[in-house]
């Protein structure tokens, strides 16, 4: 018999109150909610919603590295499901399976849109250059060679 070892994180079975918590999980098996989700049943819909959404969220959020971004994804992702459910084929996916492959490429065009634009330092921005003038960096290059010449 192994002697049990009394480590900070090993709760005793007074100390575990998991079994105590509430969880927003409804009883109804993913299929089903699907199926009265697109019937139209806001509650189905709803359930699917909060049994889902922070397993979404933390896909998109590891993906990303973005709050901000997780969050606009996990918005997009339902906002697709509502969209397809009509065409959802449970026999092809589990629904957690399908929803990991919608936020796996919202989140990849996200990151791709989002490359495509580079923040600006305000003070590059806000003091002119020379280059931003094609006249001035003229007369600024013609300076010493005019100068040259003179002497």
């Amino acid at each position: 018999m192994v002697p049990a070892i009394s480590l900070p994180w090993n709760l005793s079975g007074d100390a575990d109150n998991h079994h105590r918590m509430q969880t927003p999980r409804s009883d109804d098996p993913d299929g089903d909610l699907v199926r009265r989700a697109a019937a139209g049943e806001r509650d189905a819909f709803a359930a699917i919603y909060e049994r889902h959404r922070s397993v979404v969220y933390r896909f998109a959020r590891l993906m990303s590295g973005s709050d901000a971004t997780a969050e606009d994804v996990t918005q997009e992702v339902f906002v697709t499901l509502m969209r397809t459910l009509p065409r959802y084929e449970s026999h092809r996916a589990e629904l957690l399976t399908y929803l990991y492959g919608v936020a796996r490429n919202v989140t990849r065009n996200r990151l791709r849109r989002d490359r495509r634009f580079v923040a600006l330092d305000a003070t590059v921005a806000d003091t002119p250059s020379s280059a931003d003038d094609p006249c001035t960096a003229a007369s600024h290059a013609l300076v010493p060679w005019c100068i040259q010449k003179s002497e």
